[in-house]
């Protein structure tokens, strides 16, 4: 464990149980939610790129429009 997340963890242990428990909820949350995004971002990788491809053709066809002079 690094020093910054024991740091954390040791103020984190001084705050009242429930709030100690509502941390632990929120962390477990969001690291969930950040493993989730991780696998959906890298599942998409082959789409991502196929709609670059076609928005850089579209743009050499000059069907694209400057998006600040709309």
């Amino acid at each position: 464990m690094t020093e910054s997340l024991q740091n954390a963890f040791s103020l984190a242990s001084r705050l009242p149980a429930t709030d100690q428990d509502a941390f632990a909820a929120w962390l477990v949350a969001e690291l969930e939610s950040d493993k989730r995004w991780n696998g959906m971002f890298a599942k998409s990788q082959g789409m991502l790129a196929e709609l670059s491809r076609e928005a850089l053709a579209e743009h050499s066809r000059k069907e694209t429009k400057d998006w600040k002079t709309n």
